[in-house]
């Protein structure tokens, strides 16, 4: 596992989550259509809401990656503790190579393998990859396969057996497919100028009643860069409360 592994995942995971949390998006009540079967936008973003609504999430499984010519797998823990921070392991043949913390200020990453740590600023990687980033978008990703941002128009158009819930604004399209009567996200699109994101869900387990995505597919797209491409796996998800977190750099650690 290379440096380069390190940085298409950081790159995918912060596209999807990291920055402070943002309030609900009021639903458009203007664009709703007038008759549905069985929900309505408002409807749906509550039942969405109260899926994603997860103080505490532990998770562990494996990350396959595809990024031009190179194909990479590790394994992943994962723990979330709401508004407060997300820390991602990954290993290689049992050897944690990378640690990476998420802060609603800052990001570190451990570099275990060349004994170095990085601090990154959001603001700076925002203007470097022209991304708007968000800290809850990730957990609100890995509770339910979808997440909606502030100040996008939303509307909604319904069938036998999906939902379809629409969203613009000046810089962003985004579209979530939700199965019906389950109101699971299937598939979810983000999209601006440069960037997309494409998510599939294709498993989910039930947990304290709620239903959460334990196998999903990522796809990056970038004008600038090839397709990447990350398989994700939770063989084991918990919403116990975490007791003790563990993080800090060593001393003969390199500032990079």
């Amino acid at each position: 596992m290379n440096c380069s592994f390190k940085s298409i995942i950081l790159l995918g995971l912060l596209f999807i989550g990291c920055h402070t949390a943002k309030k609900q998006v009021p639903p458009d009540h203007t664009t709703i259509p007038k008759h549905l079967d069985s929900c309505n936008l408002e409807c749906l973003f509550n039942k969405i809401n109260a899926n994603q609504d997860l103080h505490q999430f532990t998770a562990k499984g494996t990350i396959k990656y595809a990024f031009a010519d190179e194909h990479q797998d590790a394994r992943i823990t994962l723990y979330g503790i709401k508004d407060s921070l997300c820390l991602i392991s990954l290993k290689k043949l049992g050897i944690e190579a990378f640690r990476i913390m998420l802060l609603p200020s800052r990001i570190i990453v451990l570099d275990r393998l060349n004994q170095e740590f990085s601090i990154l600023n959001y603001t700076e990687l925002q203007n470097q990859h022209q991304l708007e980033i968000q800290f809850d978008w990730l957990q609100k990703l890995l509770s339910s396969a979808c997440f909606f941002i502030k100040d996008l128009s939303y509307f909604l158009t319904d069938s036998t057996s999906k939902f379809t819930i629409n969203g613009i604004s000046k810089d962003y399209k985004l579209a979530c497919n939700l199965s019906n009567p389950d109101k699971l996200c299937e598939e979810f699109r983000l999209e601006n100028e440069k960037h997309t994101i494409y998510i599939q869900a294709k498993d989910y387990l039930k947990i304290e009643n709620r239903s959460i995505p334990s196998k999903f597919q990522i796809e990056f797209q970038s004008i600038d860069h090839p397709v990447l491409t990350l398989d994700l796996v939770w063989d084991e998800i918990s919403l116990v409360p975490i007791q003790q977190i563990k993080f800090n750099i060593p001393d003969y650690y390199k500032k990079r």
